[in-house]
C-alpha cells in the first residue's frame, strides 16, 4: 500500500470572488515555465493556471481564463492535455458546448501562461455530452465518455477537426454512463480502463 505524507499546506487564492467556487478537476503540466497547476470550476466559470513555486506551499496565481456562463454545466469539466510537438493544448472536455474548447499554453516561459484558445469540431456531433477524455501517447488518438452513456472513439484530424465514432461495449456494458477512463502502454500493447 502506498502512503502519502504531506509535509507542506499551502492554500490556493483567486483574484476573482468566486475563483475557486465548485472546483471540479486540477491538472499538473510541466509546461516551458515549469510545473504548473490548472483549476477548472464550476461555480463562476473559471480556468486558473497556478505557479508551484520553488518550495512546497508556495503556489501562486499566474492567469485566469473567463468560462462564459452560457459554457458551464452541473457536471465536471475534465482537464485533458494534449502535446504537439513543442506545444502544449489544455482542453476542457464537459462544457455545453458542440465543441470541444481548449488553450495553448506558454510555448517560451515568457508572458502569459495561456496564449489563447483552441475550439475543436466534430462533423454531425455535439461535444457537450463528453463528460470524461483520454488521449493515448502521442495525444493523436483517445477515448471519451458520454454523459447519455457509452464510449467513443476520438482522433484529430485536419485544422480544429475531431474524428468521433461510437465504440460497441457489448450487450451488457453498451449504453452504461463511464465516470473515468485511464489508459496505460505496456509491451508496445495499450489498454483502457474504464469505472462505471
Amino acid at each position: 500500500m502506498v502512503r502519502a505524507t504531506f509535509s507542506q499546506h499551502g492554500a490556493l487564492f483567486s483574484a476573482e470572488e468566486f475563483g475557486l467556487v465548485g472546483l471540479n478537476d486540477i491538472r499538473i503540466v510541466d509546461g516551458a515555465r515549469g510545473p504548473m497547476l490548472f483549476a477548472a470550476t464550476r461555480g463562476d466559470g473559471w480556468l486558473s493556471a497556478y505557479d508551484l513555486g520553488r518550495t512546497p506551499g508556495q503556489s501562486s496565481l499566474i492567469q485566469h481564463w473567463r468560462i462564459g456562463p452560457e459554457f458551464l454545466q452541473l457536471e465536471t469539466t475534465d482537464l485533458v492535455l494534449r502535446e504537439v510537438g513543442n506545444t502544449q493544448q489544455l482542453f476542457m472536455a464537459g462544457l455545453n458546448n458542440s465543441n470541444l474548447a481548449g488553450i495553448r499554453l506558454d510555448s517560451d516561459g515568457f508572458g502569459a501562461a495561456i496564449d489563447g484558445s483552441l475550439s475543436f469540431s466534430a462533423a454531425g456531433r455535439n461535444l457537450s455530452g463528453l463528460s470524461e477524455m483520454e488521449l493515448i501517447n502521442d495525444g493523436s488518438t483517445g477515448l471519451g465518455a458520454l454523459r447519455t452513456g457509452g464510449l467513443v472513439n476520438i482522433s484529430f484530424g485536419a485544422g480544429s477537426t475531431l474524428n468521433v465514432s461510437n465504440i460497441y461495449q457489448g450487450a451488457a456494458m453498451q449504453g452504461e454512463r463511464a465516470t473515468g477512463i485511464a489508459t496505460a502502454t505496456h509491451d508496445g500493447q495499450t489498454y483502457a480502463f474504464v469505472t462505471y
